[in-house]
């Protein structure tokens, strides 16, 4: 719809500013795009109150092209200067380097003020960009900001620029071990995030390193005994790296007995990550799905079921832990908090298989939390199960009003359908449901029913593709059939092949030979979306065998041309793909 709108110059502005208004984040993301790419002058109030608009992707867009205004219009620089205190990266980054370009003063104020902005990488953009307005030197001016008496929220950005600020060496790397022990909770959460980068990614090697892990051993051993919970999150993580089985207990212990739920699911996690295989990380993992905080219970879920799968996880040990998980029972799947049964959903249905089938296709549809409902959809897949209400259930949740879940249901019964296990019985039902899908008003759910359509029924499905294609109002429905129209003829041919009716099941299946089908995708050549005509001549191409040229994208008499040589073309060979009567 981009490409097709920055044909039409101004004449979408109209369309641009309705959509800007009243469409989702990715539509008013590429309608501001390709409103700017007009330069029209209706264009400009609406760029610059993107600016602030609630998703990142539609703020950062708007950036990069309110920046045409910067020296025109007095409100985009004070405007930029604000996003250096958004709490998105890409945001922030895409400000700064608009601004490091023409370096207005009117921005400056708004700068300086996201220097209080909550987000600690945040303040830390905001300090690089205030040295430089001032040109003033990192290496010179960050250490005495973190020794000064400044306010924290200063302090705490100059630590996390530290690293940065010139080469780093053991000295400056022990400074910043220092500042874990720091008075004020904003610089040592500060310190505690450099260190956790260190050694994720270790800027230093030999003596330089290892007298920085000495140093940070004993300083987060410390932090943890903090009275501030954000100090104590910080330094969990840093705990278990740095002490690995010396810091079981204390991880354990603050698992089950700190009294922030922050802290106790970064104990989890830590945990998790010591790769110490035995009960002592199992059993409090365990004991946590009794904690009265859901993000703990939910996070310990999560981990305990991701280490059942791991493959660097040692087989006795998964073992044991799927051995836990069944002996949970279904009190995860019917905990009272939605979060916590979005994860059990997925985390138990392999341990508990047929006691959770039931339960799971219910909560497909019954769920009023779209992040359950799509919890749900996964773990039923993950049964294995090809019943009756299994498969249903999934192809039920393709109509899900939420995209998260119904794209959930789309991957589950694309892989579900995909096979010849399915019962006839079951797969009978499954087409029916698919049919009315497939005519349903709602385009985006046609479009999704269509391929998986095609899988369920194979060439069945054909006719109701091929009007699709033909009469379909909607551009993505009508790509969405030819597509499946592949889909079906290439299961066909797979199916001819394994029952040995046409080449073997090693060679690869022969494109179609189905003139009506191919009516139909000539046809779409001269359909009026791009997408719509891409797809018809790949798969013109494809099915016919032919290169002649045609260029989607090209102009009007181009394509009229090149579409007279195939249709010339087409109408000398039709017979020779006319199916047998």
């Amino acid at each position: 719809a981009y490409e097709e709108l920055l044909t039409l110059g101004p004449a979408v502005v109209p369309a641009c500013l309705r959509i800007i208004q009243e469409g989702n984040s990715s539509a008013r993301m590429w309608a501001a795009a390709a409103l700017a790419t007009t330069k029209d002058p209706r264009g400009r109030d609406p760029l610059i109150a993107l600016l602030r608009d609630e998703h990142p992707n539609v703020r950062m867009i708007a950036s990069h092209h309110v920046h045409q205004y910067i020296e025109t219009d007095p409100r985009v620089a004070p405007a930029l200067g604000a996003q250096l205190a958004d709490p998105e990266k890409g945001v922030r980054e895409q400000a700064r380097n608009i601004l490091y370009k023409t370096m207005p003063p009117s921005a400056l104020p708004n700068i300086q003020q996201a220097l209080q902005a909550p987000t600690l990488d945040a303040r830390a953009d905001a300090l690089r960009m205030v040295l430089a307005y001032e040109k003033k030197n990192l290496v010179v001016e960050v250490p005495k900001i973190v020794a000064s008496n400044e306010n924290g929220l200063l302090r705490s950005a100059a630590v996390r620029v530290w690293p940065t600020a010139g080469k780093l060496d053991a000295q400056r790397g022990l400074q910043i071990v220092e500042r874990v022990a720091d008075p004020d909770p904003l610089v040592a959460e500060a310190a505690l995030r450099v260190l956790r980068g260190f050694f994720e990614e270790p800027p230093l090697t030999g003596e330089a390193m290892r007298q920085i892990v000495t140093a940070a051993t004993t300083a987060v051993a410390e932090a943890v005994k903090r009275p501030e919970p954000n100090v104590r999150e910080y330094a969990m993580p840093l705990l278990g790296h740095l002490q690995k089985q010396e810091a079981l207990p204390a991880l354990a212990l603050a698992l089950q007995k700190d009294e922030a739920p922050s802290v106790r699911a970064a104990a989890a996690q830590s945990l998790a990550r010591t790769k110490l295989y035995d009960a002592r990380m199992l059993d409090p993992l365990v004991a946590a799905q009794a904690d009265a905080a859901p993000e703990v219970r939910a996070v310990a879920l999560r981990l305990l079921a991701g280490l059942a799968k791991k493959d660097d996880v040692p087989p006795p040990f998964r073992a044991a832990i799927t051995e836990k998980l069944a002996a949970l029972g279904d009190a995860p799947l019917t905990d009272p908090d939605a979060a916590v049964r979005a994860v059990a959903y997925a985390a138990l249905a392999e341990s508990l298989k047929d006691k959770a089938t039931k339960t799971l296709a219910e909560a497909t549809n019954s769920e009023k939390d779209p992040e359950a409902r799509r919890g749900a959809v996964i773990g039923l897949f993950m049964t294995g199960e090809r019943d009756m209400n299994t498969v249903t259930a999934l192809v039920d949740a393709l109509g899900d009003a939420d995209p998260g879940v119904s794209a959930a249901a789309n991957r589950a019964a694309r892989k579900r359908l995909g096979g010849d296990e399915i019962e006839e019985g079951v797969r009978a039902a499954v087409v029916r449901r698919l049919q009315t899908f497939a005519a349903d008003k709602d385009a985006a759910l046609r479009a999704r029913a269509l391929p998986v359509l095609a899988l369920a029924a194979g060439v069945a499905a054909r006719p109701s593709l091929l009007s699709a294609v033909r009469t379909d109002p909607d551009a993505a429905v009508r790509k969405a059939a030819m597509e499946a129209l592949n889909v079906a003829a290439y299961r066909e041919a797979l199916r001819q092949a394994k029952s040995g009716k046409a080449q073997a099941a090693k060679t690869p299946p022969k494109p179609p030979r189905d003139a009506e089908a191919l009516d139909a995708i000539i046809l779409a050549l001269k359909d009026e979306t791009i997408l719509v005509r891409e797809t018809a001549y790949k798969l013109f191409r494809t099915w016919s065998g032919q290169n002649l040229p045609f260029h989607p994208t090209g102009k009007p008499e181009m394509r009229d041309r090149e579409l007279a040589t195939i249709e010339k073309w087409w109408a000398e060979n039709r017979a020779e793909f006319a199916q047998p009567k």
